[in-house]
């Protein structure tokens, strides 16, 4: 949403069908159609009864000026003045407050803690530094490290530390955020994408999903580990500033090219991922997750097939993707394919084509689970399982589920290979 003058006279406006007369005060709100960019005008009067939210959105970001020429222009509107008032006086007390929390002691143990954002040790600390200065995330971070239940303190600080933000889902960590999922609908959300990041309570993100983000990706915290981009475009460049990432997800990402990661170690691709060298510029990656059979020639040419150790099949439902990957002549330690019940014949092709083991997955939990929305975990064998939670102990650790977890794909069978 943006608040500008009328330039022509010649747009109409969307919410009362009339001309926006030139050097009228407009709001240009940006959205979506038909995976084009496309720019819709409204008189900034009509906007703020019909959406005062994004008036608000245009009013807080316009240059001082405009704000006056709209304060004017609304002064018989004293309820809506009042609100925006208020909420650029939250604005300006949340980046005094965020400016504030963290001093250059706090600021030491942040860069600790970006290398394991839940290492018990160094939250301590944290704990103790902020609850000397009467800080609310002190009392959180230790009200989560004693594991107390969700009461309504709890509730209230959480509030507190992240205001909800449109089209922004988040969940929690141990006193700050842990992942953070946001739709990009139009340019509003796009700064709310900005300011979310930006955040204090992000200063610890591990994962972050964006949907439909055009151009260069926002500064990004140094602690994120897992990235998914889906229907992004220009996204690429900035990957490689991410120290820590280890999981990418590409979803129709134009400019694959340029996903260049030293720490990258687990990659997954739509059919639509430009083919490229890209083995070169993600040396670490040994697990791949990809839509067959149309990504196999793709993956091939960038030299990724060759370079991967675990294969996860994500739509295989007949023989065909097997048989391409046999025509590449290569080989996997691991080959995980969710739909396919293979025959006695492509049983023996898929120990040809698993060196170690290839697995069926199916619903329901088995000895042996796979985390669908957590490929590079590998396999994990299932050790305790109650009417309170399942444990599985994977290659990178134990972790805890609720006991109707969705996102555990149990093993249905496996062949070993030669």
């Amino acid at each position: 949403m943006r608040l500008q003058v009328s330039p022509s006279g010649r747009a109409t406006c969307r919410t009362c069908e009339t001309r926006i007369e030139r050097g009228a005060l407009r709001v240009a709100a940006t959205t979506l159609l038909h995976d084009q960019t496309v720019e819709r005008y409204h008189h900034l009067a009509c906007l703020v009864e019909d959406d005062p939210n994004g008036a608000m959105v245009a009013m807080l970001a316009a240059p001082p000026e405009l704000r006056s020429a709209a304060e004017r222009l609304l002064a018989r509107n004293t309820g809506f003045l009042t609100a925006v008032a208020h909420a650029a006086a939250a604005k300006v007390a949340a980046v005094a407050a965020s400016d504030a929390e963290f001093d250059d002691a706090t600021e030491a143990v942040l860069e600790q803690l970006a290398a394991n954002p839940r290492e018990a040790g160094p939250l301590s600390v944290l704990q103790d530094q902020l609850q000397e200065r009467g800080l609310p995330r002190g009392e959180l971070i230790a009200l989560e490290l004693a594991k107390a239940p969700e009461t309504a303190r709890l509730v209230e600080l959480k509030r507190q530390l992240w205001p909800p933000v449109k089209d922004v889902r988040v969940t929690w960590g141990t006193g700050f955020l842990r992942t953070m999922s946001v739709m990009v609908r139009d340019e509003a959300s796009a700064g709310a994408v900005e300011q979310a990041l930006r955040h204090p309570s992000a200063r610890l993100l591990e994962e972050l999903s964006l949907q439909r983000w055009v151009g260069a990706l926002p500064t990004l915290p140094a602690s994120l580990r897992r990235l998914d981009l889906q229907w992004c475009e220009g996204a690429g460049a900035s990957v490689e500033a991410q120290p820590r990432l280890q999981h990418l997800q590409l979803n129709h990402v134009e400019d694959a090219a340029v996903m260049r990661s030293a720490s990258l170690q687990s990659l997954e691709c739509g059919p639509d991922v430009v083919a490229a060298p890209l083995a070169q510029l993600v040396p670490r990656v040994s697990t791949l997750v990809f839509q067959a059979p149309e990504s196999i020639e793709v993956l091939a040419a960038a030299g990724l097939l060759k370079q991967a150790r675990v294969l996860v099949l994500s739509q295989v439902w007949n023989e065909s993707v097997l048989d391409a990957l046999a025509q590449t002549g290569g080989s996997w330690d691991l080959l995980v394919y969710p739909r396919l019940r293979p025959n006695e014949s492509q049983c023996r092709l898929l120990q040809r084509l698993a060196r170690r083991s290839a697995v069926s997955l199916s619903t329901g939990v088995a000895e042996w689970v796979m985390h669908t929305a957590r490929p590079e975990w590998g396999l994990g064998r299932v050790r305790a399982r109650t009417a309170a939670a399942i444990e599985v102990e994977f290659e990178s650790g134990v972790r805890t589920f609720a006991p109707n977890a969705s996102v555990l794909m149990g093993v249905e069978g496996v062949w070993i290979g030669s």
